[in-house]
C-alpha cells in the first residue's frame, strides 16, 4: 500500500480555522472545508459567553452557550455551517474538523 493510500485512509482530527469576532454581538460564520464532524472550542481567552449553532445564524438564547475554554462537537458536513455569535468584541471560536 503506497504511502498517499495509507495517508488518504486515515481520518485526521487537526486544528484547521477559528473564527475572531471583531464585533460584539453579530453573527459570524466559519470559513468552508468538508467535514464529518466538528469540534468547536471557544478560546480561554474569551471574556465572555459565544452562542454557536450549526445550519443556521446564532441568536442568544437558542444555540449552544460556550463559556471560555469550553467545547462541543457537531455533527456537520461543512465548516461554513458553524456559526457563532459572540457576547464581547475580540473574541475567538476555533474550529476542529476531520477529513471526510
Amino acid at each position: 500500500m503506497s504511502r498517499r493510500k495509507r495517508y488518504r485512509e486515515q481520518r485526521v482530527t487537526r486544528p484547521s480555522i477559528f473564527v475572531l469576532g471583531e464585533t460584539a454581538n453579530y453573527s459570524y460564520r466559519a470559513a468552508q472545508h468538508p467535514a464529518r464532524n466538528v469540534i468547536v472550542k471557544a478560546s480561554p481567552k474569551n471574556t465572555d459567553l459565544c452562542w454557536v449553532e450549526s445550519g443556521r445564524a446564532a441568536v442568544e438564547d437558542e444555540c449552544w452557550p460556550l463559556l471560555p475554554g469550553e467545547t462541543v462537537t457537531m455533527p456537520v458536513y461543512n465548516t461554513g455551517d458553524v456559526n457563532v455569535l459572540f457576547k464581547a468584541a475580540n473574541s475567538r471560536l476555533f474550529v476542529f474538523f476531520d477529513n471526510p
